[in-house]
């Protein structure tokens, strides 16, 4: 390109009137400067006057490379030389804030540390957070938290149900993510349950005051002895109270059936004690039980339940080396 011309455009794209391709061009010219990004710190950014007196001296470099045999005035540094090195340093400065506005948010996501605790049947954990709150994780679960204490939020994601005793933070809300439904509290009592087979989602507030929010839509805030119900599937959902014991009585090994059905109770019974069961025959599922169980051995619930029934039982293993109780109607 020759001197006149490079000046004309370069007048034309400080004033705004290049058409698209003299701005491809003129880009194009900007982008042929061999950058080194270590002489592009965060530090000489902030200096204008430094920056273009070495875009400045790139520049110069660059025209005596192409036109070694060329020596005239006008490449010296005046007009041409500086409107150039202006608009590089403009060039460079958007790509050095997008690099490290990148280069921060990258930084930020890697931070966010998180870890996983898991429960098989038969077990469960508690977990304590450095701020005081107090989390016991049923059988069959599994509880996802961050590690991140910067960050505003204390954060859980929960499979499977726990009880939690939310130290109280009024600048850092505790929220629990279980499938559509999110709890947010400041410093309470509840109890969640949402086990991915079932068709429910619980919530149910023991003290203090929470947030439920169902598909990002439903909102309902909760005060305690109130329990809030979400149907996964329609949607849908209820507020009641509830019997605080026969809620979050697994904690204490209490478990408490007031006319449950059959079926529902032995996967309560076979979370809390690790042990399946099978019933063979089609109407002793549909079976009411009404009874309290408080560390009772699992011999003892399975003795209670073939005298109420008038059921048999037989005890096999599985492959797992898991024991399983099979129910079955006596034989005449």
């Amino acid at each position: 390109m020759e001197e006149k011309e490079l000046a004309a455009l370069i007048k034309k794209y400080q004033n705004g009137n290049c058409s698209p391709d003299e701005l491809k061009l003129i880009e194009s010219y900007l982008n042929s400067f061999q950058y080194n990004q270590s002489e592009w710190d965060e530090a000489t950014l902030g200096k204008k006057d430094y920056v273009e007196e070495k875009l400045f001296t790139k520049i110069e470099e660059q025209i005596s490379i192409t036109r070694k045999e060329k020596t005239s005035d006008f490449f010296r540094p005046n007009f041409v030389m500086r409107a150039a090195a202006s608009l590089a340093f403009i060039f460079i400065l958007s790509f050095a804030a997008y690099f490290f506005f990148f280069s921060e948010n990258q930084k930020s996501v890697v931070e966010v540390k998180w870890n996983e605790k898991r429960t098989r049947i038969g077990e469960k954990s508690i977990i304590t957070f450095l701020d005081g709150t107090k989390i016991t994780l049923n059988a069959d679960s599994k509880l996802k938290y961050s590690l991140n204490s910067e960050s505003n939020l204390r954060e859980v994601y929960l499979e499977g149900e726990a009880y939690f005793e939310v130290a109280p933070n009024k600048a850092k809300p505790f929220v629990v993510h279980s499938n559509d439904v999110s709890t947010v509290a400041l410093g309470t009592k509840f109890d969640v349950k949402a086990f991915p087979k079932e068709k429910d989602i619980v919530v149910s507030l023991v003290e203090g005051s929470i947030k439920v929010t169902a598909n990002n839509a439903t909102e309902q805030i909760l005060n305690p002895n109130q329990q809030f119900t979400y149907n996964v599937k329609t949607g849908k959902h209820i507020v009641k109270s509830f019997d605080a014991m026969q809620v979050i009585g697994w904690r204490d090994n209490i478990l408490i059936f007031d006319n449950t059905v059959l079926e529902d109770a032995l996967i309560l019974i076979e979370r809390a004690y690790g042990v399946k069961f099978e019933l063979t025959d089609e109407s002793i599922k549909k079976l009411k039980i009404k009874a309290n169980f408080e560390n009772e051995s699992i011999w003892t619930i399975v003795k209670v339940l073939k005298k109420g029934f008038g059921l048999d039982f037989l005890t096999v293993t599985d492959d797992d080396r898991s024991q399983k109780i099979i129910f079955f109607k006596k034989r005449l």
